[in-house]
């Protein structure tokens, strides 16, 4: 999820974050009314069927594909009201599975006037921001991973093993169809914005190969 600090408002893009989350509500904005007084909030995310079945949820290529671990529509309103945001609006924009969706949802708090309001940066903000704060993937700290590794189970090593090879084979994948966005660019600022979320997904590509070589 990233976050776009703007004036009025802030915006909250997620990219199956939320879903993929163990901890679903510490990855929500807010914390609480008080804390998210005169915030809206908007995100992009997958939301469950109420009936989604237990064979989907425990499906490891589901989970990676951003199905099993999504909230349903109830859930997920009741933790944006948790996390002391009003007027939840909950939109379905098309369909990504037999038992989930895409959902648009738009929320404010109390002293916002709409999501209409949410003043989004242009592609050359965003890129500055990427360039102020972007990381090296050969500078996370692996060293603890493979005693943490030698402690699991053959049955827990073997579930993280096929879940992480199926990240890695995704940001391959996007690593490389990714390049289509950038030739179709509309000016030099979006190309340059672009050309850095490029340069994210390929990051991604390389830790997950060196955490799978520890």
């Amino acid at each position: 999820m990233s976050r776009c600090r703007t004036t009025p408002s802030t915006s909250i893009i997620s990219n199956c974050v939320i879903n993929l989350s163990g901890d679903k509500p510490a990855r929500l904005p807010g914390g609480g009314p008080g804390a998210a007084a005169g915030r809206t909030v908007r995100c992009l995310d997958i939301v469950a069927d109420p009936g989604m079945d237990e064979a989907t949820r425990r499906d490891m290529a589901q989970w990676t594909g951003c199905i099993a671990g999504a909230l349903t529509e109830d859930e997920f309103r009741r933790e944006l009201e948790d996390a002391g945001f009003e007027d939840v609006e909950i939109r379905e924009t098309h369909r990504v599975h037999d038992q989930a969706g895409s959902r648009d949802h738009p929320g404010e708090s109390p002293g916002m006037s709409s999501p209409d309001t949410l003043a989004l940066k242009d592609p050359e903000q965003l890129y500055l921001d990427w360039e102020r704060a972007h990381w090296a993937s050969q500078d996370v700290d692996l060293s603890r991973d493979p005693s943490d590794w030698a402690d699991l189970e053959e049955a827990q090593r073997n579930l993280l093993y096929f879940a992480l090879s199926s990240l890695m084979v995704a940001e391959e994948r996007i690593s490389t169809q990714f390049c289509g966005l950038v030739l179709a660019q509309d000016d030099e600022e979006e190309g340059s914005y672009l050309s850095s979320q490029l340069v994210d997904e390929v990051r991604h590509m390389q830790f997950y190969a060196r955490f799978r070589t520890r």
